[in-house]
């Protein structure tokens, strides 16, 4: 049942979501968001997502490293992409980050343009300003029939259906 009630989450952010659901649910894999980079880096050799293991786990030599997930499963494939560790993921990506702001002023520019089109209310302000006109007016001559019909013995259906007329006006 749609429309039934008042929405908690805007329709738009809704939609969104449907949106990301149904990506993550055709990625053929579990998604998981446990830190920042689970089910974000993906296998070069077979698409498979890379995630957070734990080496030499209560040694001195403890480290965590991102490496495929089903590397050492037997019956998966057996990548050859090496593991990572955190700090050359972050490096990687400052890296790709640098090559596509290399021109950062027509990006700015383009992005200024972008705000500036989507926050400006003119055409919206002047449309609020025009339903306030005629909203101005339909009360006007509301109360002009309230008061006219005070004065006059005119009959209370013709009146009824002068002011319903004004109300429904007013709605639309």
């Amino acid at each position: 049942m749609e429309n039934s009630h008042p929405a908690i989450i805007e329709r738009d952010m809704w939609e969104l979501v449907q949106v990301e659901m149904k990506r993550r649910d055709n990625l053929g894999a579990k998604y998981s968001a446990t830190d920042i980079f689970s089910s974000k880096l993906v296998c070069s050799d077979c698409g498979g997502f890379y995630g957070k293991k734990k080496w030499h786990s209560n040694t001195a030599y403890e480290r965590f490293v991102y490496q495929y997930n089903s590397k050492f499963q037997k019956g998966k494939c057996r990548c050859q992409t090496p593991h990572l560790t955190e700090a050359e993921i972050k490096e990687k990506f400052i890296e790709a980050y640098n090559l596509t702001i290399e021109d950062k002023e027509r990006i700015t520019n383009d992005l200024k343009e972008v705000i500036n089109l989507l926050t400006d209310t003119t055409e919206l302000e002047k449309g609020i300003e025009q339903i306030n006109a005629e909203l101005s007016v339909v009360v006007e001559l509301a109360a002009k029939t309230i008061k006219e019909n005070s004065k006059s013995n005119e009959d209370s259906i013709d009146y009824e259906n002068k002011y319903q007329s004004l109300v429904n006006g007013m709605k639309h």
